[in-house]
């Protein structure tokens, strides 16, 4: 990773840049207060490692219906219900809408293992990727399919010309620890702004 700090600071700035383009409001914090912590990853100039698995856009509206049910089954644990898991859907397709985002499949032969969102942006002259809903699928997890996803994702990224991938994860939470050791580095953490506080 770059260590001047105007290459450090240059990097924060177009985290927050993602952050805000999915998420409007939202400010930077100290690093040790609790919230979602910015993650960051240059682009390598080593060579790919092989993938054995295919990204697919999802695109029809079989994939949508398809990617619905995969996605109440990673919810439901979390206390969503259908129609909830809908709305994110929903929301998800919007964002489509205006901005450079894509949700893929990760396929295993014939079937779809997990999922992630990529949005391409610009930002000062430069191209940076943001992941989006990183899952593999109940039913897939514990084989490497979490790191045939990152490394699938990494490589689509890295032929769409981004300089470096940016991540959010809250940070009391196991995922923060598993970007990192995969060569994700934190460079900063927020909180999103209660919008009644904006004056």
């Amino acid at each position: 990773m770059s260590t001047t700090p105007e290459d450090v600071f240059m990097l924060l700035d177009a985290a927050l840049e993602s952050e805000r383009v999915l998420f409007e409001h939202v400010t930077l914090v100290d690093d040790h207060a609790e919230g979602k912590a910015l993650l960051v990853k240059p682009k390598t100039l080593d060579a790919p490692s092989p993938v054995p698995l295919r990204l697919e856009a999802i695109a029809s509206d079989a994939d949508w219906a398809a990617y619905l049910q995969a996605r109440y089954e990673v919810e439901k644990v979390y206390g969503l219900n259908l129609e909830q898991t809908e709305r994110i859907i929903q929301q998800m397709q919007q964002r489509m809408q205006r901005m450079a985002l894509g949700w893929h499949f990760l396929w295993l032969d014939e079937e779809a293992v997990g999922a992630v969102g990529l949005l391409l942006f610009e930002h000062q002259g430069q191209h940076y990727g943001r992941l989006q809903d990183v899952d593999v699928f109940p039913g897939y997890r514990g084989q490497g399919n979490g790191n045939r996803l990152l490394t699938a994702v990494e490589a689509l990224a890295w032929q769409r010309r981004a300089a470096a991938l940016f991540i959010g994860a809250d940070t009391d939470d196991w995922p923060l620890g598993w970007y990192q050791r995969r060569g994700y580095t934190r460079i900063g953490t927020v909180i999103k702004v209660v919008e009644s506080s904006l004056g």
